[in-house]
């Protein structure tokens, strides 16, 4: 090997650099291909694989990330050769490392500029899953300790870990916590050795979460606690040593925060609240009390020193933060067990210490921004427990949020966007709970928003149809109580949908929409030509509208066939029957449609299903079996096709079940006993089966326990009492196993309680058990004054 030729290859490679800096990619490639050439005509693979990696900043710097992968992958088919040969050699290291960290950028990069990649996560493990542990294992067997090159410490770390981080991204369960725990312990010695490198602390904590995350999710609990407490370990030892530093307390707390997590997932309840009540304990002292910004001195409150008032805010808010998230973390706790008034209770902590901290210093707006979501949770929470004044101080509190950032300049349209949006969610709170003024009123305020928005930039034309559609939710608002308010709001949607129209098809949907809602309110309301007369102008705009792509043709023909029920709606009050079936039965045909339709991905259909549903059930509170027949058959086939290819999944067989249930409830009310029957017991078979991987789950245990009292009906209604008690026994013993899983509520419908008790105790009349038959009614009899008084949160426990 000529040294003159190894010098001009290096030479080279300084030069594409150079180029590379500048930006000229394609004089760096030409003369990284030169110096390719070259490096294999002088069989020098410890400068080829330099090369290529070379090769492959520059192609993934200028977009190819495909080209990028492919050099990458040969230096490390290369380097990882060499490395494995001689695992001593410091260079051969830097090579590896380098070929490794380039793959991980890669695939990364990827997913960043959504480029196809020939050689994904999955591919790249497959194909060198064996030499990625191989080095992995030389790597941990490899004795580093006594080195003091800080930049081999960090070859020797980053290798490790970038293999660890292509694992994780193809999802492929071979890490071992092992190598996860020595990179952990390795980054920490690195940032102790030299204070420059002090942002490893940060990749110590991302470990903690990376591959805490990937060990739960493939179920290896044990290996997620090690990393956990590893991290921990970590820094509980700098927080001892220093507890005034804001950067060891916050750490500390990340680390007792994932293991308090870990023990909520894996049911270790008391543990995750003893870990999160230690956390309140060290948090909660940082927060109490003010300071006067001429304090100097150390804090005795919240432990640090204060040079000025923005140094002790920046402390102080961090630790109100860790506060409200920590309260956060225990109201979860007690939600999923039940708890709901001591939910409640901690989620108005943590909302508690959000308010307190309502007017920030701009510069710490955004982290108040970073809380949102889990807000949108507490808000959800309250909702749910009916508690509308705490749920609207939530939703305002996130406007005010969003109000300091438009107020400071920040994404001000993105802000005020978002604003309106919590205002619309607001407005549909207090729309559901029937107050009209309230809801009225944050409706305006979102219609103000966007009004605004389109003075201020007319050429966006997302503002008209952001307010077209406010506009008509503000028209549904109030479809049952005032006709005029209604129609009026109506209209204004309509009148900007037609202009929109004009300018894009793509708000054909929508006017169209709006045409369909006037007539369903015309409808209501006695004006039946009037309704037909906008039912048919949408059904004809559609029918004109060029469909392109499978999900729009979906969509349009889930409109076509709303406006096809509500034709046949009008007819049936006009008297009608020959066009009421005719149109029910279009709509039926355009639900079939959409059900068959090859070209349309199964979730778009169980979206389609569920609206049929709703219709079915509508039509089963009118008496209208025949016609809920037709819509709950052509679904509970559709569910039956995709169960025979997916026997697995939970959902799809629990939609399953209530399809057959509500087949079982229509034949009963036809009086099809026998058929009634058989979708009983239809439902019942498959429940067994999710029962089988899911004893506990309530969902399933409440579903059987119902269906159970419907099948005993059935027999009852056909003098088969023998088969009538079994099924109202069984129902009895899975509500009783309910109250055994939850015992501190009450999980079990009282109204349905009560209907098994008495039916009950008719069949066992009818079978000669009087007495035991007075029994069952004298529980009836207490269950039902138990409801009527309110007193409904003791379980339910039968004998």
């Amino acid at each position: 090997m000529s040294q003159q030729k190894i010098d001009t290859i290096n030479r080279k490679m300084i030069t594409a650099s150079n180029h590379f800096q500048k930006s000229n990619y394609k004089k760096a490639l030409k003369v990284l291909e030169e110096a390719e050439i070259a490096a294999k005509g002088e069989k020098a693979p410890d400068l080829l694989a330099k090369i290529l990696i070379l090769k492959g900043n520059v192609l993934e710097t200028d977009l190819s990330v495909n080209a990028a992968l492919t050099n990458y992958d040969e230096a490390f088919t290369i380097s990882s050769r060499l490395f494995l040969e001689e695992p001593d050699n410091p260079d051969l290291l830097m090579i590896l490392e380098g070929s490794i960290t380039g793959i991980k950028d890669a695939l990364n990069s990827a997913g960043d500029i959504e480029d196809a990649v020939s050689m994904g996560p999955v591919s790249i493990c497959e194909k060198h899953g064996d030499v990625f542990i191989g080095v992995c294992d030389v790597l941990m067997e490899h004795d580093i300790d006594n080195e003091e090159d800080i930049g081999y410490h960090l070859n020797y770390v980053e290798a490790l870990n970038n293999i660890l981080i292509c694992f994780a991204m193809a999802q492929i369960p071979k890490i071992k916590v092992s190598y996860v725990l020595k990179v952990m312990e390795k980054y920490s010695q690195i940032s102790a050795m030299d204070p420059d490198y002090s942002d490893l602390e940060i990749f110590v904590q991302r470990m903690a979460k990376l591959y805490g995350d990937f060990f739960i999710s493939s179920e290896a609990f044990d290996a997620a606690k090690q990393v956990y407490d590893k991290y921990f370990e970590l820094t509980d030892r700098k927080y001892k040593d220093n507890p005034d530093d804001m950067s060891n307390f916050i750490a500390w707390i990340n680390s007792k925060t994932l293991i308090g997590d870990h023990y909520s997932i894996t049911g270790q309840i008391d543990d995750a609240y003893a870990c999160f009540s230690d956390i309140l304990e060290h948090v909660t002292p940082r927060c109490e009390n003010g300071h006067d910004s001429s304090e100097n001195d150390s804090c005795e409150t919240c432990g640090f020193g204060t040079d000025s008032l923005e140094h002790y805010s920046s402390k102080r808010i961090f630790c109100d933060i860790l506060a409200a998230r920590t309260y956060q973390k225990i109201a979860l706790i007690f939600e999923k067990e039940g708890d709901i008034e001591q939910a409640a209770s901690y989620f108005e902590r943590s909302l508690l210490v959000f308010e307190q901290m309502q007017f920030l210093p701009p510069e710490f707006l955004s982290m108040q921004a970073d809380e949102i979501s889990s807000l949108e949770h507490m808000a959800e929470f309250f909702e749910n427990i009916n508690d509308l004044d705490k749920a609207e101080r939530i939703y305002l509190f996130e406007i005010d949020v969003y109000g300091g950032l438009v107020k400071e300049g920040m994404d001000e349209t993105d802000n005020k966007l978002c604003i309106a949006q919590t205002f619309d969610q607001l407005a549909v709170l207090f729309g559901e709970n029937a107050h009209l003024e309230k809801a009225d009123h944050y409706f305006q305020k979102e219609i103000a928003i966007y009004r605004d928005l389109r003075e201020e930039d007319p050429d966006v034309t997302d503002y008209d149809e952001f307010l077209a559609e406010t506009l008509r939710d503000l028209g549904g608002l109030y479809f049952d109580s005032d006709f005029e308010k209604s129609l009026r709001s109506y209209e204004d949607a309509l009148g900007i949908f037609e202009e929109l129209v004009e300018l894009d098809e793509s708000s054909v949907m929508g006017f169209a929409n709006t045409l369909k809602k006037m007539a369903v309110l015309y409808a209501a309301y006695g004006q039946f030509d009037m309704s037909l007369k906008h039912c048919n102008k949408a059904s004809d705009i559609l029918h004109r509208l060029p469909v392109e792509g499978v999900s729009a043709k979906g969509d349009v023909s889930r409109e076509l066939a709303d406006i096809y029920f509500a034709i046949s709606n009008v007819y049936e009050e006009l008297g009608d029957p020959e066009n009421e079936q005719e149109y029910f039965f279009r709509g039926v045909d355009m639900y079939a449609g959409i059900l068959h339709d090859a070209d349309l991905d199964t979730e778009n259909k169980m979206i389609v299903t569920m609206e049929m549903m709703l219709k079915e059930h509508y039509y089963m509170e009118v008496e209208k079996y025949d016609k809920a027949k037709n819509l709950v058959e052509l679904y509970n086939a559709f569910y039956e096709d995709i169960f025979a290819n997916n026997v697995l999944d939970p959902e799809l067989l629990l939609s399953l079940v209530v399809s057959n249930d509500d087949l079982g409830k229509i034949h009963y009310n036809l009086g099809a006993f026998d058929r009634s029957v058989e979708y009983y017991l239809r439902s019942i078979s498959l429940l067994e089966d999710i029962m089988d991987s899911h004893p506990d789950d309530i969902r399933y245990l409440e579903v059987m326990a119902i269906v159970s009292i419907r099948l005993g009906m059935v027999y009852k209604a056909i003098d088969k009492p023998d088969l009538a008690k079994q099924s109202f026994e069984s129902s009895l013993e899975t509500q009783a196993r309910m109250v055994e899983i939850e015992p501190s509520v009450n999980v079990f419908n009282i109204e349905w309680g009560i209907t098994c008790l008495e039916e009950y105790a008719d069949v066992l009349d009818r079978l000669g058990m009087g007495d035991e038959a007075t029994g069952y009614r004298a529980q009836a009899e207490e269950l039902r004054r138990r409801s009527q008084c309110g007193s409904d949160d003791d379980p339910i426990a039968f004998e």
